[in-house]
C-alpha cells in the first residue's frame, strides 16, 4: 500500500499566505503605524527566522503570535489577526491543475494521503476546505500538533503508517526534499521543468536537472535549515505524474 505525503502551498494550492495574507496584514499594520508595508513584512519574516534559529520551532510558525507581538510593540491596541485574514482570503486558494484528479485517483487505488505542512491547523483547514480537497486527507500533520517543523524527520514520520511505500511531494528543496530524505522517505519535487526534460521520466530528470535544483535551493528562504542541497527521487511538473510512479 502506498502513502503519499503532500506539502500544501504551491504544491496542491496557490500560496495565499505569501501572495495575499502577508501583504494585506503588512499593509493594514503599516497604515495604522504610519510605516512602509515592506518594513512591516520584513519585521514579520525576520521574527519567524529568529525564532527558528533560537530553537522555537513551533512558535516560529504561530503567525498570530508574531503579528500580535509586533503590533503591541508599535502601540497598536486593536490588532489585525493573521487567522482572520486567512479565512478572508481562503476563497482565493485554487487547487493546482490536476490536483483533484490525482488525489481522487490515488484514493480510488487504495492509497493513503497525508498533509505535512509548517502551517498551523487553524490556518490550513479553511484553505483546504475552500479548495475542496479536505476530503482526500486521512491525516493532517502540523507544527502545533507535533512540536516539529519541516525539515525535521519527526513531522514526516508522524504522517506515516505501516505502508510498504511512502512518497513525500513538495515544492521546497530545503524543507520537503531534505526533510523527507532525513526521514528515510522518497521525495518528489514539484517545479517548473524545461520542456526538453519533460520527455524524460521523473527519475531520469533528476541528474539532468541537478543544477536547477541546486539553484532553487540557494534561493529558498529556509535553505539555512539544510546543510546542503538534496536531490529528490522524482522530479515532476504536474501532480498527475505521480499516477505513473505507483
Amino acid at each position: 500500500m502506498y502513502r503519499f505525503l503532500f506539502d500544501m502551498d504551491d504544491t496542491l494550492v496557490d500560496n495565499i499566505f505569501m501572495r495575499y495574507v502577508l501583504p494585506d496584514v503588512s499593509r493594514k499594520i503599516a497604515d495604522v503605524a504610519g510605516m512602509d508595508p515592506e518594513v512591516i513584512r520584513k519585521m514579520i519574516v525576520d521574527e519567524n527566522i529568529r525564532r527558528i534559529k533560537s530553537g522555537l520551532y513551533e512558535e516560529a510558525f504561530d503567525w498570530d503570535d508574531i503579528i500580535t507581538g509586533i503590533q503591541t510593540s508599535l502601540g497598536i491596541k486593536d490588532p489585525v489577526l493573521f487567522s482572520d485574514e486567512v479565512i478572508r482570503f481562503s476563497g482565493m486558494a485554487s487547487p493546482k491543475p490536476g490536483v483533484e484528479e490525482a488525489l481522487g485517483r490515488i484514493k480510488s487505488m487504495g492509497g493513503r494521503i497525508s498533509l505535512v505542512t509548517n502551517g498551523f491547523l487553524r490556518y490550513v483547514l479553511p484553505v483546504l476546505s475552500k479548495a475542496r480537497i479536505l476530503k482526500f486527507f486521512d491525516k493532517i500533520v502540523t507544527p502545533d500538533q507535533t512540536g516539529y517543523i519541516k525539515p525535521m524527520p519527526e513531522i514526516f514520520l508522524a504522517a506515516t503508517g505501516r505502508e510498504e511505500k511512502v512518497i513525500h511531494v513538495g515544492d521546497s528543496v530545503s524543507l520537503d526534499v531534505c526533510g523527507a530524505r532525513r526521514a528515510g522517505i522518497d521525495p518528489a519535487l514539484v517545479m517548473d521543468i524545461p520542456k526538453p526534460l519533460l520527455e524524460l521520466d521523473p527519475v531520469k530528470r533528476v541528474p539532468v536537472a541537478a543544477y536547477l535544483i541546486k539553484k532553487k535551493f540557494e534561493e529558498e528562504t529556509y535553505s539555512f535549515l539544510a546543510a546542503r542541497p538534496c536531490l529528490p527521487s522524482y522530479l515532476i511538473a504536474d501532480i498527475r505524474e505521480l499516477l505513473h510512479i505507483v
